[in-house]
């Protein structure tokens, strides 16, 4: 399928462009709907004032009558209730089948989104448990310091957007108080006399800098697999059950072995029905952009990083296969499994296993009930 974008003149209407395209008002309507971002939508019968363009398709069947009447369309569940949570997460990082980093995060968190404007649903994510290891025993040490430092962060008030990304980080003055708090604590904790006067700035001014106003802690969020594929961008989309779609919306991974690079990904949806529980099934692929991959950078920082290996910068790809299962009629997501790797040539390679698993309270008795 190939899919380009009509730009829409002054006069223009969708019976006109449908006339002109040989197919139907409805069926235009509900193509661009299933392959536009939320903000494109077209949620009536006629073109939103302030509309650009129209996402149509080249050379392709037009949907029939049967997958008109089929059309579905998720959407954040915006409630107040909040939800409960359990995630795992395994990160191991191999050179020459030597491991060179493990790491593994356990968190129970209570997750919830409310009304907040159509836009921009607003969320609350509060981590009452997490449990890490960063493979090294640095979590240990030094009274604690790093522990302490990553549960600043256990509780965020978020605007998401429609997509399933972080737009703002809405108690970012009451994150800069709790470093506040614990930056005082610092100078005075005994356990922390074995770091040189210099480091322990140095730990200062980098927390100054990450709770200020000015420091872009949502794009920092955003490249993190938990928080990124906690609220994934599928939401705000139509779709037919039983069909595959290539993600239009711009879509990267933040590089393990190479570090820092944004990698462009080419990521498809099949979503399927399961009856049985109720239950749409989300299977996510994505690859590396080839198209879109700035190999020349990634070489030159392959030099820069590991000077040390012989072998020459020849091969880069990244796989992820991810399956959701979201609830069909309250859209809330009850269980997600995301596995990514990443390799470089044959004898570099950095794998993720993310789980993330909804916990259902067990309904009471009439005895229990009737005693509360």
């Amino acid at each position: 399928m190939q899919l380009i974008r009509y730009t829409i003149k002054k006069g223009d209407s969708l019976e006109k462009i449908a006339s002109e395209r040989n197919t139907t008002p409805i069926r235009l309507k509900n193509f661009h709907n299933t392959h536009c971002d939320f903000q494109d939508l077209i949620l009536g019968n006629e073109i939103p004032r302030g509309l650009e363009f129209l996402v149509v398709e080249t050379g392709q069947k037009e949907l029939s009558d049967e997958d008109e009447k089929e059309m579905q369309i998720l959407f954040l569940t915006k409630s107040k209730a909040s939800r409960t949570y359990t995630s795992s997460h395994l990160t191991e990082i191999e050179i020459n089948n030597a491991p060179l980093a493990t790491f593994t995060q356990n968190q129970k968190f209570d997750l919830s989104i409310e009304e907040s404007g159509v836009i921009y649903p607003f969320c609350t994510l509060q981590i009452t448990d997490n449990d890490f290891d960063d493979g090294i025993g640095l979590k240990g040490k030094f009274g604690g310091l790093l522990e302490s430092v990553v549960r600043l962060k256990d509780y965020l008030e978020l605007s998401l957007t429609p997509h399933g990304t972080i737009y703002r980080v809405e108690n970012r003055k009451q994150l800069r108080e709790k470093w506040e708090r614990l930056k005082e604590g610092l100078k005075n904790n005994p356990l922390l006399s074995e770091i040189p006067s210099s480091q322990m700035q140095e730990i200062i001014n980098k927390g100054d800098q990450e709770f200020s106003n000015s420091y872009p802690l949502e794009e920092e969020l955003n490249k993190s697999v938990f928080h990124s594929y906690l609220f994934f961008p599928l939401y705000g989309r139509m779709f037919l059950p039983e069909k595959t779609y290539e993600m239009q919306q711009e879509h990267h991974l933040i590089s393990m072995l190479i570090s820092g690079e944004k990698i462009p990904l080419r990521t498809t949806l099949t979503i399927t029905e399961d009856k049985e529980t109720n239950e749409y099934l989300v299977k996510v692929e994505s690859q590396a952009n080839k198209i879109l991959l700035d190999r020349n950078t990634l070489q030159r920082r392959y030099k820069e990083e590991y000077p040390f290996l012989k072998e020459a910068f020849d091969r880069y790809d990244v796989m992820i296969n991810a399956m959701y299962a979201i609830g069909k009629e309250d859209s809330i997501l009850n269980f997600a499994d995301i596995q990514i790797e990443e390799l470089v040539n044959n004898n570099m390679n950095a794998f993720q296993r993310l789980e993330i698993e909804r916990i259902v309270p067990e309904e009471k008795s009439e005895e229990e009930n009737k005693n509360e």
